[in-house]
C-alpha cells in the first residue's frame, strides 16, 4: 500500500528581484502573462517528475516550462474560467479522488489610468515625492497582476492647501476628505490623494477618489484600490463595535472558491485557523502588520459590515455580519474602476 501524501496550497511570494515581486497561486492570469502555482508535498522524497498538472479546459492555458513539479508556470492563452489540478504520474492512495484543484480565471489585461495628487503646505511640506508615488504603484502592479489589472500613472500633481494637510474627524465623518476628493473629477480613471495624516484611519475611499496618509505603503494603496474595485473589508473581530468574531479551523464550506478548493478536501495546512487565512487577504481590514496581499476568486467566510442610512433615527448605522464576505475579485470586483 502506498502512503497518502498531503498537499498544501500556499499563497506567498515566490521570488523577488530588483524590479518585481511574483505572487504564487493567483486566482487570475492575464492573456499573454505567465503565473506560478506551487504546492508542498509530503513525503519530500516524492520526485517532482511524479507531480503532473493539467487544465480543464486545456485550451485556455499552457505550461511553457512543462506540466511537472511542485512549482509550475502557467501561461494565460484564452479568456475564461479554468481549473488547474494536480495528479500523480504513479498513483498514490487516495489522491485521485481528492486531488487539489485551483479555480482560475484567464482575463484580458486591464490598464487603469491614475492621477496622483500630493498635498503640500505653504511651508514646503509634501506628503510624497513623485518618485515615492511611482515606486508605490510599481508595487501595486505586482499585487494586481494576480487579477490581470495594472495601473498607469498619467499625472502627478501638487496641491498647496494647509487645510488639507491634516484630515480631521467631525461627527463621524471627514469633511475635508470629501472636499479634497472633489478637487478633480471625471479624469477617466482613479484619483489618489496623499496627505500628511488622517484622523483615526490610514486611508479613505470615496466615489470621488481615495485619500491616504503620507506613511501609506504599497499594500495600503493597493487595499484602498480594492475598495474602488468594489471589494469590502474583512475582519477577524471588532471588539469596539461587536462581539462577533471568526473562530475555528478552515472548512470546505468557509472557503467557497477561495484559491479554488473545489473538492471534498481542503489542501491547506491541517489545523489552519480561518482567522489566519483571512489575514492573507489584501482586503483584510486591520493594520496589524499583516503582510497579506492575496486575492481570492470568490467570497470567503469572515466578519464584515454594511453601513446604511436609518431614516427614522436620521443616522448612519453599521450592521456586522459573519458570512461570506464580498472579497472575491471575480465575484464582486471591477477590473476597470473609475472615480466620478
Amino acid at each position: 500500500m502506498k502512503r497518502i501524501c498531503y498537499l498544501l496550497m500556499n499563497v506567498a511570494i515566490l521570488a523577488t528581484s530588483a524590479s518585481a515581486a511574483v505572487y504564487v497561486n493567483p486566482c487570475g492570469i492575464a492573456v499573454g502573462d505567465t503565473a506560478y502555482y506551487r504546492v508542498s508535498v509530503w513525503p519530500a522524497s516524492i520526485p517532482d517528475e511524479n507531480l503532473v498538472w493539467s487544465a480543464d479546459p486545456a485550451s485556455r492555458v499552457s505550461f511553457p516550462q512543462g506540466p511537472r513539479g511542485r512549482t509550475v508556470a502557467v501561461r494565460g492563452d484564452v479568456p475564461g474560467d479554468v481549473s488547474l489540478s494536480l495528479s500523480f504520474a504513479t498513483q498514490v492512495l487516495g489522491m485521485e479522488q481528492n486531488k487539489p484543484v485551483v479555480q482560475v480565471r484567464v482575463v484580458e489585461p486591464s490598464v487603469v489610468d491614475v492621477n496622483v495628487y500630493i498635498v503640500c503646505s505653504t511651508e514646503g511640506y509634501a506628503a510624497k515625492t513623485p518618485t515615492e508615488a511611482q515606486t508605490i504603484f510599481a508595487g501595486v502592479n505586482d499585487i494586481y497582476r494576480q487579477v490581470g489589472v495594472s495601473f498607469r500613472i498619467v499625472g502627478i500633481h501638487s496641491i498647496t492647501n494647509n487645510a488639507w494637510v491634516h484630515i480631521e474627524l467631525s461627527n463621524g465623518d471627514w469633511p475635508e476628505a470629501r472636499e479634497l476628493t472633489a478637487y478633480a473629477t471625471n479624469t477617466g480613471g482613479l484619483e489618489c490623494y496623499f496627505v500628511q495624516t488622517i484622523a483615526n484611519v490610514h486611508g479613505l475611499s470615496h466615489a470621488g477618489g481615495m485619500v491616504l496618509e503620507a506613511a501609506s505603503d504599497t499594500r495600503a494603496v493597493a487595499h484602498e484600490i480594492g475598495h474602488a474595485c468594489g471589494l469590502k473589508d474583512v475582519y477577524v473581530n471588532s471588539p469596539a463595535e461587536t462581539s462577533l468574531a471568526v473562530t475555528d479551523e478552515i472548512s470546505r464550506q468557509r472557503l467557497g472558491t477561495a484559491w479554488g478548493s473545489t473538492g471534498e478536501r481542503s489542501f491547506y495546512t491541517p489545523g489552519l485557523q480561518q482567522a489566519e487565512l483571512l489575514r492573507r487577504l489584501l482586503m483584510y481590514g486591520y493594520d496589524d502588520n499583516s503582510p497579506g496581499c492575496a486575492f481570492s476568486y470568490g467570497d470567503i467566510y469572515g466578519l464584515w459590515y454594511e453601513t446604511g442610512w436609518n431614516a427614522t433615527n436620521l443616522s448612519w448605522e453599521t450592521e456586522w455580519k459573519l458570512s461570506p464576505a464580498p472579497v472575491g475579485f471575480f465575484q464582486h470586483g471591477n477590473p476597470h474602476p473609475v472615480h466620478q
